[in-house]
């Protein structure tokens, strides 16, 4: 991939993990009132067990993401010291 492109897709998926996050914080915070007002407490309660099924999909996608500019910087750093050897 050019270094231009790398760039781009680079801060495409640092934008997407922002995204990510304020999402799961905004979950989060949801969480105590679902917890308090749908059913009793964590038991009987499918608001709070969506809440959770919805962190558990941000979370994958957060590591997906992660995993995606791991990998490109790998990439740039094994360009990187292939060029200066």
């Amino acid at each position: 991939m050019k270094k231009s492109q790398e760039k781009q897709k680079m801060e495409k998926l640092e934008e997407e993990l922002k995204e990510l996050k304020k999402r799961m914080e905004k979950t989060l915070r949801k969480s105590n009132e679902i917890y308090d007002t749908g059913g009793d407490g964590w038991h009987d309660n499918p608001a709070y067990d969506m809440m959770n099924a919805d962190i558990d999909k941000i979370g994958a996608l957060i590591d997906e993401v992660k995993d995606e500019i791991a990998t490109i910087k790998r990439t740039t750093k094994g360009h990187e010291t292939g060029r200066k050897k």
